[in-house]
């Protein structure tokens, strides 16, 4: 448990010494990311500079990862409040999370098709679908486990069949799970796979990566127009 007075007095010397914050959203897959500074700082909330397709993010999500001097960890906060046009942004609720937000080395993206995949631990299989992908890796939610009152392992092998894009036939590829999330409330889950393929397939990921990154780029830059034109987002 985060203990807010002391954070706040955390957050006033940043503000003071003007030291680097970073903060972290996604957009369909894609990393956003902003080195940004501490403006105000006031009943347990705080005013940060914020731009660009950041601030759609943030805008979207109602919500950014930060990391700063003297805070161990990365925290999750609220956003409250964003106003594209004067680049300001204000944050609220933060809570500590574990995981390597922000620390990607390669480019997701959110299919905007469905793509089922299949994974197979030796003696059973179950279904799924890609929430997001890239050359090397992809996310699942899948249900059929539970169902069928399997257990996931994490740094498991398993295989994977799925029908990559620009490619005519379903193909299998060895993987590891490394990453599960459980879905309170439900019987989803959220699985991290890596994924070895064919030089062949990551070709053909590349590319599908490439031209959907395009296309996200370009449905940012339409919402931040969009956002321009609006008053002040409260979230």
């Amino acid at each position: 448990m985060i203990d807010l007075t002391q954070l706040m007095a955390i957050f006033q010397y940043l503000s003071s010494e003007k030291s680097v914050v970073k903060l972290y959203n996604t957009y369909r897959g894609l990393p956003l990311d902003t080195s940004t500074a501490i403006l105000g700082v006031e009943q347990g909330k705080i005013t940060t500079s914020v731009f660009g397709y950041q601030a759609v993010g943030m805008a979207l999500e109602g919500e950014t990862y930060l990391n700063a001097p003297n805070i161990p960890g990365t925290l999750r906060a609220m956003v409250v409040d964003v106003d594209i046009k004067k680049k300001r942004a204000v944050l609220s609720d933060f809570t500590p999370v574990e995981g390597s937000i922000g620390k990607r080395s390669l480019v997701r993206v959110e299919p905007n098709e469905t793509l089922e995949v299949r994974l197979y631990d030796g003696r059973h299989h179950f279904g799924g679908r890609v929430v997001d992908i890239s050359s090397e890796g992809m996310c699942i939610y899948t249900f059929f486990a539970t169902l069928y009152g399997l257990k996931f392992e994490q740094d498991k092998d398993v295989f994977i069949d799925f029908k990559p894009p620009y490619s005519k036939s379903v193909v299998r590829s060895k993987g590891i799970i490394t990453r599960i999330i459980n879905q309170e409330g439900s019987y989803q889950h959220a699985l991290g796979l890596k994924i070895y393929t064919s030089p062949e397939i990551k070709i053909l990921l590349d590319e599908y990566i490439q031209h959907r990154q395009k296309e996200l780029l370009d449905e940012m830059e339409q919402n931040y127009l969009s956002l321009r034109r609006k008053k002040p987002r409260r979230v």
